[in-house]
């Protein structure tokens, strides 16, 4: 039977509603998180730190590993490492997937996003159109893709594509495929799985590699849906898609695949995290294929 979690100094921050991630580097050393930036957190003492990252790994797929991503009760996703691969003591990262639904007026009240930036996305979103979503790590874009999907009309029939259950959907007419182990290879399968779930709307999150062809190849047979993909800027973003594209399709040249990507996705939405933990939407942009090349049209409000 497993141990009731103690979560000792993080206890009231798992708690509070408002923070949303919080990373223990070592006893020493953590940061708490929320939608105003970050700020330091509190020490441990170092067998209490390992006590609760043990009590964690009772979780894991392999108890006696040295790391492991676990989704917790609460839907609360942990990713721990313990030593001697960290060496000064167990590093854990624990996110709260958001349970209540964010909206784009929030996000503008934030300074997210301007109000202008708001109506154009939700144009995009009523009129069920496909996107890509995309943000540097931290930028929050799992929180805004949570947000495109809740403004999708009522009646358009959602299916999703995830590796871990880190979604918060609150609409009907939703069907959510998850990959039974967390393994990214899995996705592959899930996708056909969609492909047959008749789906006005598909959702494939933080895409890794084998699975985006066929993601894509569904959204140019008729379906729409957003992509989301993590990467520095937007031009990094789309070079590592086209990356993890022809990693898997060699016989395809770089212009074919650069004409699907367009083909399939019409606009990019880019989020990013600022010096002061702030999130900041900075790039709205069309996407169009111009003499073999992707080219970036900002949207102009």
């Amino acid at each position: 039977m497993k141990k009731p979690i103690i979560w000792g100094p993080l206890k009231k921050f798992i708690e509070d509603t408002n923070i949303h991630e919080i990373i223990v580097d070592s006893a020493e050393d953590s940061i708490i998180c929320n939608q105003g930036g970050t700020r330091k957190g509190p020490k441990f003492k170092p067998a209490e730190l390992m006590k609760l990252a043990q009590c964690l790994m009772q979780y894991a797929p392999d108890p006696k590993a040295t790391q492991a991503e676990i989704l917790l009760p609460g839907h609360i996703l942990v990713a721990i490492v313990m030593p001697p691969i960290a060496p000064a003591g167990p590093f854990l990262r624990i996110w709260k997937i958001p349970q209540k639904t964010i909206t784009l007026e929030q996000m503008v009240e934030w300074g997210v996003m301007s109000k202008q930036q708001k109506d154009y996305i939700k144009n995009l979103m009523q009129t069920v159109q496909s996107l890509i979503v995309a943000g540097s790590a931290g930028s929050g874009k799992i929180t805004l893709l949570n947000t495109l999907i809740n403004c999708l009309p009522e009646d358009s029939h959602l299916v999703t594509i995830e590796q871990y259950a880190d979604l918060s959907i609150q609409r009907s007419r939703t069907v959510r495929f998850i990959a039974p182990h967390h393994k990214a290879e899995e996705l592959v399968d899930l996708v056909d799985l969609a492909s047959r779930a008749r789906g006005d709307y598909l959702v494939l999150n933080s895409a890794q590699g084998a699975e985006i062809l066929p993601f894509i190849e569904l959204l140019r047979e008729g379906h729409q849906g957003i992509m989301s993909l993590s990467g520095e800027n937007v031009f990094d973003v789309l070079k590592r898609l086209e990356y993890k594209v022809s990693a898997h399709a060699p016989w395809m040249s770089l212009e074919d695949i650069r004409f699907i990507i367009t083909k399939a996705f019409g606009h990019i939405v880019f989020q990013t995290r600022e010096n002061d933990g702030k999130r900041k939407l900075s790039h709205l942009a069309r996407l169009e294929l111009v003499d073999g090349e992707i080219k970036v049209n900002p949207v102009k409000l």
